[in-house]
């Protein structure tokens, strides 16, 4: 199982989406590192990731915590 996982996530902020359709997977032990050009939505991600930013749509898993978007709220969705 994943530590974090991105699925279809589209991330913006002011009535901008910047981010579209993102999908990834970090397991635990893994190195990461997010590059990309001024404005291309680095901190955004990570911003969206800590809870800080909205998602504009699309999932964030921590393992087995799901946050989405919904209905123009992030929330959690607890495991069954």
């Amino acid at each position: 199982m994943s530590q974090l996982e991105c699925e279809k996530l589209y991330l913006g902020y002011e009535n901008k989406t910047i981010v579209e359709n993102l999908n990834f997977k970090i397991n635990a032990g893994d190195y990461v590192c997010i590059v990309g050009e001024n404005g291309s939505g680095k901190s955004t991600l990570i911003n969206s990731i800590l809870g800080l930013s909205p998602i504009v749509d699309g999932k964030i898993y921590f393992g087995e915590l799901t946050f989405f978007h919904n209905s123009g709220m992030a929330t959690f969705d607890p495991p069954e």
